[in-house]
């Protein structure tokens, strides 16, 4: 048995470990001179500064030596000491600037020769402020003696405050005297200094909402209002720097025995420190427990009063300073707490509702340790406060206001209008709220799509959002003419978005075109946003429906659940529609004889016009402009008798049956029917009537709907080269205008429409009358590249044609960007001149933007001529240009060139990028994945710098960074931590980099985290589990993230009993587990308390006790609380406090957890330990110890503790080592206990290289540490991988008490694709007797001579059924076919007796097994054959079930798995993944899959190769490969690297990396360059450079040899042949070709241009290339057509070839020139439009304007049309208007268009003026309307109205409001109040006062206040003039002497700026 006293020693070691770590660094680190008083007497004793925490200064002259003297100390002499000397001893006062009240207290002894007048001298001094700014030395003691002997020197007193450190001289100065011995014997011993802190720390101030200094972005973001689960911080300053429970304040108590305690208390600390109340009992009441034990975690208690009236009490908790972030954690926080508080639902108030703060639990101490007294710990801010209550002061930061309640709506305004709502008028829908609100979307909304909540929301209060972002839907219904239903037509049923973003009010606007409501609803909401802003996506994402927010970021759906319905009654349509017009007609009466005629005019909508009807009858051959012109006035409805129409309109009823009827028809909205009718266009309707026929009815809806239709397109530009719309509409011939129901639609690059089709594929449709090309049509729109032509065909609603139209213009859409090329020329002075040329497809050069960048310069513009001049100095290996060209389409390229160095320049060696995709350096995988941007061809890699793999290719692709590059990877060997490697590059001429080296740090063990509880408001049932102290073996622990989590906030709420798993992820991928779980607390029932009764004969003189005052039950704690350790004796000890005296202390020890079940107890002493020893098997089991306390006043107290493991001590070692495995390969060494003990590593894989391993280990119990060693000692270690195939066992990872299942797989062709060979396990097929006896032969060694056994364990195996064949089959001789298959499809079988006999039976039967499963119940043997090799596999993991799961494995820093996690055990060598941890007992799959890559030659002299992946997983679901097309295969045919990606089943996602370095070369690599590559005329200079080692074998032109390249040049183009050949005599043919030298000159031609209008010509170059106007030349000529000379023009090419084209005014001798005519409708002044048309009698056609030869202008102005006539030549014809004349009279009033006056005041309604244009004053034609009762209280309108001389109206409205004698109206510097606050920025504030009686006051009064207020308070004030000092509310009482009054709130947002 092990020494117990040996346990309890680690016991304590471990308790101050853990004690030490409960420290809560709240205020800052303390200082390296930790000061003493009477704290740090109790517990470390005295601490001398000197001489550790100083340091001397001397030099060769001041010099000392030190003489030892044990006895009365060491003595400190001169070296030389014959001179005079000085010694400085300093000491630094790190760290306590802050504090104040610091003392110093310095002892020594100095020695001096008697008489010899030597002079000692001793100073102090101090390094501080010296009060101006600057520091410097104080000297604060010093004494200067000639002293005798040995002497006593002391010094004491303050430090100065600052003081950042302290000096001590000592000095001797030799005598002068006539005494002088000539030496200087001076000696200083017993140097003591002191400095101690007897001040205690106090709190000073309060400031509320400073959080700068938390660590995330969400924590600092300051609020003025916070909501549910919000924090809210604030910070309690103190005096000084202080610590919170500081472990080290009780660290020397914490070791003596109550005893000793007692005995230091009244001996040592009382007497010494009888003022130092807090300490002693601190002391006293500490009987070894922790800080927190003691004195709990620190709290603050805090009351407000909340906005209901309520007070109310919050606790809030200090924040852990690791939680700051890195710019302010440097900052000092050492006198500071910063408290949390998390916003509860309920709570409603501001920082300044805080009155009262207790500070509980926790004791905060300062650098010496002085605590802070008690009377301290109750915070008051008010000044009426109790005595003895401290009260500090409070700042804020922020005022922050907690509110919880979410915004109300109290009220939604439609804004309806009065009857219908008319097409394209705006319904505005008003929704206002209780608070002001901002527009938002739900919280799961941002979850859902993991936006982060913090920016969105700030985004939103910053109104970054736009109109179309939030809309509404209602339930518009669109409606035809007629009232019928109509889908097609337009009008989109959205309200937007249109203001009031954190106000009460928000705006929707719907803009209505054809929609009707019946009712009208809104029926619900939506927010979404643009995909992806920064790419430009043209595709929206939904959020779900709109939310508000208050400032507090309370939330609530804009719209109740439902919708909301606005209207019951109102119908609202948008009416386009004309009346509509039925003829009727019917024969009259005999005696009459003729007919009738009735016209009837309705409409439903808006109504009829009836003023505007009109009608007139004629002859259907007579003129119908005169048939118009006669119109008169129609009766609706009134039957007209022939012989009446006779007499209107003279017709002669009886001379035809044949008339014609016309009708003129207006709606009160002004429809009506427009068209052209009989030859003549119109306002009106006509149509042809019978009279024979009777009762005939006629409606113009019928005649409507045969009407001809003409269709008309309108082209918009939505992003002009990109997208574009185009709306179609149909024309009918009357006029209507109505919208396409439906187009169809499509584009091709030829202007003729192709043929129409439903079924060709080319035509598509769409329900709509608009087309937006980026997303009507299939694929991608930036596929498109040149001019297209877009055609329409309009379609009714059974999608036929009924009209069609080619869009005129042509679309141009340009997606490339221009494109950029360089050409580098050395100059003469070494420099490099480059040039660049840019060019477009479809943007001119002059158009396009261009700049550059050279290294690391600034942006320039690139000069004209192209050319960037590259110094020599320049010229560095890194030297590049980036250029950036835009087009007009803002399409845009930024290529980089170079690097520009020189001819010994070598390719950058700069560091790859490693991991950028992951962002960090760490890595689980086995490679690293490198980002590379050189330019360069291929890369090297090592490990060490000296070995390098093969040359490998890079492949250009997008990279992480989202730009071109190279991402080649690097394998990685198998271990953790950070690991140097070594990259090389090769460009495409074979030179070769420099080596660069770079980090990356492995680590595949899962990151670890605690769960720290607490309760949730005082429950028993709801904690919170809380995740803390999160740590990982490699990665930073900020790095690591909990998934699903915001950072920093690991909290959870969970319930007792049910379990809750978190997720860690740390940098690497490695992904933990770990389970929040908290045990169910049990219910136990208290005995009732039985108390003696009185006895009855007593009665008459018993008094009843006065009622007991204290009802506190005691508290019980028993230490430590169970044990989950085995022990054969434990001591728990046991603490009872209470507030007053403790009665009774008894215990029990049990094996019944039911307190209830104790019938006997033992007394015990408070404080005391109890025993506990199991002395036989019968005690061995869980025991509890129960303990019951009663107070002196009867309150009792029971407690069960947890259970303690109690067993028999025993003697015998505990610890073993099993072994499983190979024989012949690797063997799995398992370390085993039977008590609980904890490793660094559990089992270690033996081979050949590790055939020795040592574990070692600790126990659990108390910390004894030992080791043991596991010793390969099975098989030869010759691992036959080629034929033993692959054998699995299960499980493998940890030892077991279940039966292991063991597989064994025979070898797999890949090539063959089928195994290689089979397996044998029956014991005939080996060399083996069956006979055998092993107890026969004294010389048997199991060990040594595993078959025999093994075999004989086969035999058993078989016979018992336990070898299960799961692929196999049996075949017959002589048939290939197999008789019987064993698989998953087919069945598997068993290898047993009946099979064997089966086989026996029949010769000719042979069995084939290829896959076989063993299963284990007892370690033991299995032998098998295969390839003609014997193996064998052991099984020695089963143990039993109480050695299971007692050995627990930790990490170490660095450590890693010594062995290959899972069952793998053939193959476990080659294994090719990343490591993976243990299985966690999480049940969802976090392990991701692992893959293994081998390699099949097709050729080994030259490949290709083959690299086939092999997938495993954990979880042995499935594994899908999810690149390569799913293959498993990837061939190589050169050289490079293939990463497989694969995903299983749980979506955790794998990588295996192939490489391949060593296929041969294919001859030679050669480099081509050339001296240009871009047009020109110059000679082009080619270079050919091969590999270094080749050399040039033939060549088709004469070349010249220079630095290893071969260098010709050429003037014409064409292509030559080149053979180099490499060292290995491997040939290669290389051609370069030259095809840019270009000396043709540019083909030329003119177009003519005719301006009309100037009478000129224009004469334009043209070429099908780009063209410059040569020097003193023009490309475009202007001249007169009057002028006959020839113009000569010259224009270059970009090369400069010359061409030259002559123009002349020959162009107008040809006839048709100027043969068109401009008309205009009218030349008389005119308010209407002017139309102009142009008219020729030859062909002529319209370049622009559409195409029409005619346009409606509504305003004076010269209109150019641009014309090619029948002769071809292109014209300007401009027409210019001069006759109309828009502008109305202009009314102007002598008032505001509204206005108030009091009753019985005055107005002059004639105050006005009128003025025109054309007829001047007008004055007298206004028209007024309406009048203004002056003694009758209400609101007049007065109208105003003139008319000119061309019809023009002007209109003007003055509306008057009347007041009551009750009306008060007050104005605040002219802002009226009409009942909410008025914001001003104002100096001062000036009220005006109407309405009121008699005199007017005025009281005023700082902040928001209500009227009752001035009852008793206020200022009186001026109403002229009230000054303003300050911003913020400010309240005005206006009132009079008949109590009339108005309160008003002002808030002053500025200071000047006056309203």
């Amino acid at each position: 048995m092990r020494n117990l006293t040996v346990k309890g020693m680690v016991s304590v070691m471990l308790t101050l470990v853990l004690l030490i770590s409960q420290i809560v660094p709240v205020a800052g680190s303390g200082t390296d001179v930790r000061f003493d008083n009477g704290a740090y007497f109790a517990s470390k004793g005295i601490i001398n500064c000197y001489p550790d925490k100083g340091k001397w200064s001397t030099n060769e002259t001041n010099s000392f030596y030190i003489e030892p003297h044990p006895k009365t100390g060491d003595e400190i002499k001169p070296t030389n000491i014959n001179n005079s000397f000085k010694y400085f001893w300093t000491m630094p006062l790190k760290g306590t600037s802050a504090q104040t009240g610091l003392k110093y207290r310095i002892k020594l002894q100095v020695y001096g020769q008697a008489l010899d007048s030597d002079v000692a001298g001793i100073f102090l001094d101090f390094w501080a402020p010296l009060g101006d700014g600057r520091s410097g030395s104080i000297t604060v003691e010093w004494t200067f003696n000639d002293f005798s002997g040995w002497n006593d020197v002391s010094f004491s007193g303050y430090v100065p405050e600052g003081a950042t450190s302290m000096q001590l001289t000592l000095t001797g100065e030799k005598g002068t005297t006539i005494f002088d011995d000539n030496k200087c014997e001076i000696y200083f011993r017993n140097i003591e200094v002191y400095i101690t802190d007897d001040v205690a720390p106090i709190p000073k101030y309060v400031e509320f909402g400073e959080r700068r200094e938390l660590g995330t972005p969400e924590e600092r973001q300051m609020k003025d209002y916070y909501g549910i689960g919000d924090d809210v911080y604030w910070d309690l300053e103190f005096s000084e720097p202080i610590f919170v429970n500081d472990p080290d304040y009780l660290a020397y108590v914490r070791g003596l025995s109550a005893t000793e305690r007692a005995s230091f208390l009244s001996n040592q600390l009382t007497p010494k420190y009888p003022d130092e109340k807090l300490l002693l009992d601190h002391v006293l009441h500490n009987i070894g427990r922790g800080m927190s034990d003691q004195f709990g975690e620190l709290k603050i208690k805090f009351k407000y009063r909340n906005a209901d009236g309520r007070d109310m009490e919050g606790y809030a908790y200090p924040v852990d300073k690791s939680r700051y972030n890195k710019e302010t954690y440097g900052n000092d926080y050492s006198k500071q707490i910063k408290f949390k508080y998390s916003v509860r639902p309920g709570d409603e108030f501001r920082a300044s509702d805080i009155y009262e703060m207790v500070l509980e639990g926790g004791v905060i101490t300062d650098n010496a340790f002085n605590p802070m007294p008690n009377e301290y710990r109750t915070i008051s801010f008010a000044s009426d406060a109790a005595s003895g209550v401290s009260k500090i002061y409070r700042t804020f930061t922020r005022d922050f206001r907690v509110e919880t309640t979410a915004p109300v709506l109290l009220e939604i305004n439609g804004g309806l209008p009065e009857g219908t709502l008319d097409r394209f008028q705006t319904l505005p829908l008003y929704f206002k709220f209780s608070e002001p609100v901002y527009i938002t979307v739900s919280d799961e909304a941002l979850i859902r799509h993991n936006i982060n909540k913090l920016q969105f929301e700030n985004y939103q209060r910053a109104g970054m959002f736009s109109s179309y972002d939030a809309k509404l839907f209602l339930n518009a219904l669109n409606r035809d003419w007629k009232g019928d239903l109509d889908p097609y037509r337009s009008g989109t049923p959205d309200a937007y978005y249109a203001g009031g973003n954190g106000t009460t009010m928000l705006e929707f606007r719907f803009d209505n075109l054809e929609n009707s409501f019946d009712p009208l609803e809104i029926t619900g909401s939506i927010f979404s946003d643009w995909k992806d802003k920064e790419s430009g996506s043209t595709e929206r994402v939904s959020y779900g429906e709109v939310y508000v927010m208050d400032a507090a970021g309370n939330k609530a759906p804009l719209l109740p659940k439902g919708g909301v319905k606005l209207s019951d009654s109102k119908r609202y349509v948008g009416d386009t529609e004309p009346p509509v017009i039925t003829v009727h007609t019917k024969e009259a009466e005999k005696e009459k004889g003729g007919f009738y005629l009735k016209i009837n005019v309705t409409d439903e909508v808006s109504g009829v016009d009836y003023d505007t009807l009109e009608f007139s009858i004629g002859y259907t051959n007579a003129d119908f402009g005169g048939i118009m012109r006669a119109a008169k006035p129609l009766v609706p409805g009134r039957w007209y008798h022939s012989h009446e129409l006779a007499g209107m309109f003279g017709i002669d009823p009886g001379s035809t049956n044949n008339y014609r009827l016309f009708v003129h028809a207006k709606d009160k909205k002004g429809n009506m029917f427009y068209g052209s009718t009989h030859g003549f266009r119109g306002y009106g309707w006509s149509t042809d009537i019978n009279v024979t026929r009777t009762d005939i009815d006629i409606s113009s809806i019928i005649e409507q709907e045969e009407i001809s239709v003409s269709l008309e397109t309108n082209l918009g530009g939505a992003a002009e080269g990109r997208v574009y719309l185009c709306s179609a509409d149909w024309v009918r011939e009357d006029g209507v205008n109505w919208r396409c129901k439906g187009l169809w639609y499509c584009m091709t690059r030829e202007a003729a429409m192709p043929e129409f089709s439903e079924n060709s594929g080319i035509w598509r449709y769409k329900e709509s009358h608009r087309i937006n090309t980026s997303e009507d049509f299939e694929g991608d729109p930036r596929e498109r590249d040149g001019y297209y032509y877009l055609h329409i065909i309009a379609a009714d609603g059974d999608k036929k044609p009924i009209g069609s139209k080619t869009v005129p213009q042509p679309l141009l859409f340009d997606f490339k960007p221009p494109q950029v090329n360089a050409n580098a020329e050395t100059q003469a002075d070494g420099s490099i001149k480059v040039m660049i040329h840019v060019s477009d497809n479809y943007t001119p050069r002059k158009d396009i933007a261009v700049k550059y960048i050279l290294g690391n310069s600034n942006w320039q513009q690139l000069p004209e001529n192209g050319e960037i001049i590259i110094s020599k100095d320049e010229l560095k290996p890194g030297t590049y240009v980036t250029v950036m060209a835009t087009d007009a389409y803002q399409n845009y390229t930024a290529p980089n060139f170079g690097p520009y160095g020189n001819a010994e320049s070598k390719p950058s060696a700069s560091a790859p990028y490693v991991n950028f995709y992951k962002g960090n350096k760490y890595t689980n995988e086995d490679f690293a994945e490198l980002h590379i941007f050189n330019p360069v061809e291929e890369f090297s890699w090592s490990m060490d710098g000296e070995s390098w793999s093969g040359w490998i290719p890079l492949e250009k692709g997008a990279t992480s960074f989202g730009t071109e590059g190279y991402s080649p990877c690097i394998p990685l060997p198998d271990k953790e931590g950070s690991i140097t490697f070594y990259t090389k590059y090769r460009d495409s001429a074979g030179k070769e980099s420099d080596t660069a080296a770079s980090t990356v740090v492995r680590d595949v063990t899962p990151p670890t985290a605690r769960v720290k509880y607490s309760s949730y408001y005082d429950s028993n049932v709801f904690y919170t589990a809380e995740l803390v102290d999160i740590s990982d073996n490699l990665c930073p622990s900020e790095d690591i993230k909990v998934i699903g989590y915001v950072p920093g906030y690991y909290n959870e709420i969970i319930t007792a009993g049910e379990p809750h798993y978190f997720i860690l992820e740390d940098a690497a991928g490695n992904k933990g587990v770990v389970e929040a779980y908290k045990e169910p607390v049990p219910v136990i029932v208290k005995p009732p308390v039985i108390y003696q009764d009185h006895d009855d004969d007593d009665d008459d003189d018993y008094e009843p006790e006065p009622e007991l005052t204290d009802t506190e039950a005691p508290e019980i704690d028993v230490i430590p609380n169970g044990s989950a350790s085995d022990a054969p004796i434990v001591s728990p000890q046991i603490i009872v406090s209470d507030n007053g005296s403790i009665a009774i202390i008894e215990y029990a020890f049990s094996m019944n957890e039911d307190i209830e079940s104790v019938t006997s107890w033992s007394s015990a002493v408070n404080g005391s330990y109890v025993n506990l020893t199991c002395e036989d098997a019968a005690d061995e089991g869980l025991w509890y110890l129960h303990v019951y306390a009663m107070d002196a006043a009867g309150n009792t107290a029971y407690f069960t503790s947890d259970p303690f493991h109690m067993v028999m001590a025993d003697e015998e070692s505990d610890i073993d080592i099993v072994y499983s495995g190979e024989h012949e390969g690797v063997m799995r060494a398992f370390i085993v206990s039977q008590e609980p003990i904890t490793v660094s590593e559990a089992v270690f894989d033996l081979s050949m290289d590790d055939e020795v391993h040592t574990f070692v280990y600790t126990y659990d119990s108390d910390g004894t540490e030992g080791s043991i060693t596991a010793v390969r000692k099975y098989g030869s270690g010759v691992d036959e991988c080629g034929t033993k195939g692959t054998v699995t066992m299960d499980p493998y990872d940890s030892v077991t008490s279940e039966p292991v299942k063991v597989t064994i797989e025979a070898g797999w062709d890949e090539d063959e694709d089928e195994y290689n060979t089979t397996i044998e396990l029956r014991p005939e097929m080996f060399d083996f007797d069956p006979d055998f006896d092993p107890d026969s032969d004294p010389d048997f060694n199991p060990d040594s001579v595993p078959g025999i056994l093994g075999l004989m364990k086969n035999e058993e195996m078989i016979s018992e059924g336990k070898i299960k064949i799961m692929i196999g089959r049996i075949i017959q001789d002589f048939n290939p076919e197999p008789i019987r298959v064993f698989d998953a499809v087919y069945g598997e079988g068993y290898l047993d007796d009946e099979l064997l006999s089966e086989l026996e039976e029949n010769d000719d039967y042979y069995l084939r097994v290829y896959k076989a499963e063993i299963t284990f119940d007892e370690n033991g043997y299995i032998m098998y054959l295969a390839g003609g090799e014997m193996h064998t596999v052991r099984v020695g993991h089963i143990v039993e079930e109480d050695w299971v799961d007692n050995v627990t494995v930790t990490m170490t820093e660095g450590g890693r798995w010594a062995y290959v996690p899972g069952s793998l055990l053939a193959s476990a060598g080659k294994y090719s993944g990343m490591l993976k941890a243990p299985d966690s007992l999480y049940e969802e799959d976090i392990s991701p899959p692992s893959g293994r890559v081998s390699y099949t030659w097709a050729d080994p002299k030259k490949g290709p190769v083959t690299a086939k992946l092999k997938l495993s997983d954990d979880s042995g679901g499935k594994v899908t490969i999810t690149n390569n097309g799913g293959s498993s295969s990837y061939v190589f045919k050169t050289n490079g690297q293939f990463v497989f990606e694969f995903e299983d089943e749980a979506g955790n996602k794998g990588r295996a990396l192939a490489q391949l370095t060593t296929i041969p070369a294919e001859g030679p690599r050669v480099a081509v360059s050339y001296s240009s590559v871009h047009p020109t005329r110059e000679a082009v200079k080619v270079t050919i450079t091969p590999e270094p080692g080749s050399v040039l074998k033939s060549g088709d032109i004469q070349t010249v040899q220079e630095n290893g390249s071969y260098i010709f040049s050429t003037e014409v183009n064409g292509s030559w042949n080149f053979t180099f050949a490499n060292e290995y005599g491997i040939e290669k043919v290389v051609k370069p070709s030259v095809e840019n030298i270009d000396r043709i000159p540019p083909k030329l031609w003119l177009d003519y241009v005719y301006d009309s209008y100037k009478n000129t010509i224009t004469a334009i170059v043209r070429s099908d290339e780009l063209i410059i106007p040569a020097e003193g030349s023009t490309i475009s000529q202007v001249y007169p057509c009057t002028d006959k000379e020839r113009y000569t023009m010259r224009a270059l090419d970009e090369l400069g070839n010359e061409a030259v084209v002559t123009a002349s005014a020959a162009y107008l001798d040809e006839p048709g020139a100027g043969d068109v005519k401009i008309n205009f409708s009218t030349a008389e002044l005119t308010k209407n439009p002017v139309t102009i048309t142009l008219t020729s009698d030859k062909e002529f056609a319209v370049l622009n304007n559409g195409g029409k030869k005619e346009l409606t202008v509504p305003e004076n102005g010269q209109y150019s049309f641009v014309i090619r006539d029948s002769l071809g030549k292109i014209k300007v014809l401009t027409a210019e208007v001069k006759n109309i004349v828009l502008d109305a009279p202009v009314i102007t009033l002598g008032y505001p268009d509204y206005i108030e006056i009091n009753r019985r005041g005055s107005i002059d309604l004639m105050k006005f003026t009128a003025v025109d244009s054309i007829d001047g004053d007008v004055k007298n034609k206004v028209k007024i309307t309406g009048t203004v009762n002056t003694l009758k209280p209400g609101i007049y309108t007065v109208t105003y109205s003139v008319v000119n001389s061309l019809g023009s109206e002007a209109v003007k409205t003055l509306t008057v409001k009347v007041r009551s004698d009750e009306e008060q109206i007050v104005w605040i510097n002219g802002v009226k109040y009409e009942g909410e606050p008025i914001p001003l920025a104002a100096s001062k504030l000036q009220v005006t006062a109407e309405g009121f009686s008699g005199q007017v006051s005025l009281k005023l009064a700082e902040g928001f206040v209500n009227a009752s207020y001035f009852k008793n308070g206020g200022t009186a004030g001026s109403l002229d003039n009230i000054p303003v000092s300050k911003k913020g509310w400010l309240t005005l009482y206006v009132y009079d002497n008949e109590r009339n009054n108005r309160l008003i709130n002002v808030l002053i947002t500025d200071l000047g700026g006056e309203q």
